[in-house]
């Protein structure tokens, strides 16, 4: 429809279905809808309001306990915390959410292949390929769910 890699407008239309899930109390559209919020955010260069937005996400959506949103939240994240400079949990991330990848035996959008392919090449280009290496293997061992929870504890965001 033309809306394509227009991420002001999408931005808009996920904070207005974002208010309309909320109105609607639909916690499972409301996660959807912030996790696009975020995305959005990100993609416009908004990154320090995209990290508030997974912040707050993150424990309802390990509530809500779903394997495959859990994944793409954790890439995303990822790639959140690589444009803000976290690149060592980036690729914790990434690795986790690999793994996972693998044991659900899905397969990753082509859309979301795209947009992971910038974040992970700052974080290959912003530490050393044993650092990288390193962190990608301690994230694929162990899982998505703990490793969000544990970005959680980091931010003190969780009791």
């Amino acid at each position: 429809m033309g809306f394509e890699h227009d991420y002001q407008r999408s931005l808009e239309l996920d904070t207005e279905a974002l208010d309309i899930a909320r109105e609607l109390a639909d916690p499972s559209a409301a996660l959807f809808h912030q996790h696009n919020l975020a995305c959005s955010l990100r993609l416009i260069g908004r990154v320090q309001e995209a990290k508030e937005q997974m912040i707050d996400l993150i424990p309802r959506s390990l509530e809500f306990n779903e394997p495959a949103d859990l994944m793409v939240l954790a890439e995303d994240y990822a790639a959140i915390l690589a444009d803000s400079g976290d690149y060592l949990t980036a690729v914790r991330l990434f690795g986790a959410a690999d793994a996972m990848l693998e044991r659900l035996g899905n397969l990753r959008y082509p859309v979301q292949e795209a947009e992971l392919a910038q974040p992970i090449a700052k974080t290959r280009s912003s530490l050393s390929p044993t650092e990288w290496n390193a962190a990608y293997q301690a994230g694929r061992e162990t899982t998505v769910e703990a490793l969000l929870a544990e970005t959680q504890l980091q931010k003190g965001t969780v009791a």
